[in-house]
């Protein structure tokens, strides 16, 4: 075989290889389009009393007291609840949270007929109850207690902080299998109530007061404030 018919061959199957490429491609699309599209969810939203966006709720599809579908809501509140078919004549909606009330919600029958059809839902902005409980009364003493420490001077503000948070993880940990109502969070959940920007704010102003502290102007600067007000202290206070 010459050369140029290997070129024409090769050609050939490169040909055929790409076309057979773009034929899937785009026979594949609207096969995932409209796989995509016969998903029927129910969207919504849940906030609390004071209209702020709850994350981490827990929402349940159940039948009578079977669980047939589940989602979290995220940080803006959202969820995206997938109804998996067949879509039953009668269900009820469970939300979920720890330190909120529990709320059952019953869709009506226009809006399981919406389901049934295929078209999604779009529930009304869903608000959920705080729940005052043990811990909440627990977390209110301690904070209040850590705030005195700080504030009397007592203990070291760092170790007073500390010792806060270590009572509170330890009532969440060994007083939740006894009574469930001792939780009040994890260590994973307080690990998100850190502002790590802040933090290493501080961090950068402590470390530069360090190094600019051997300079002597702080003692400068408190110099310059006693002369220029002379002793007097109306004057020395706003300097």
């Amino acid at each position: 075989m010459s050369r140029k018919q290997n070129h024409f061959l090769i050609s050939l199957f490169a040909t055929l290889t790409l076309g057979a490429a773009l034929l899937l491609i785009f026979n594949g699309v609207p096969a995932a389009a409209q796989n995509a599209t016969q998903e029927t969810v129910i969207l919504g939203t849940i906030e609390d009393s004071q209209a702020q966006p709850v994350s981490g709720a827990l929402v349940s599809l159940q039948n009578e007291e079977e669980v047939i579908s589940s989602a979290n809501s995220q940080a803006d509140g959202r969820f995206v609840l997938t109804v998996p078919q067949p879509i039953p004549n009668e269900f009820n909606i469970l939300i979920s949270r720890a330190h909120f009330v529990e709320m059952n919600l019953h869709l009506d029958d226009e809006q399981i007929s919406m389901l049934q059809t295929g078209e999604s839902v779009v529930l009304d902005t869903i608000t959920l109850p705080r729940k005052i409980g043990v811990a909440f009364w627990i977390a209110a003493v301690i904070f209040i207690v850590v705030l005195v420490l700080i504030a009397s001077g007592a203990t070291h503000n760092t170790l007073a902080a500390l010792i806060g948070a270590s009572v509170i993880l330890g009532i969440s940990y060994l007083g939740h299998p006894i009574y469930e109502g001792l939780y009040i969070f994890d260590f994973a959940g307080s690990i998100k109530y850190i502002d790590w920007n802040v933090i290493f704010l501080i961090m950068g102003m402590m470390m530069f007061i360090a190094i600019v502290e051997h300079t002597g102007i702080f003692q400068w600067m408190a110099f310059a404030a006693y002369r220029t007000s002379k002793g007097k202290m109306l004057i020395l206070l706003p300097i």
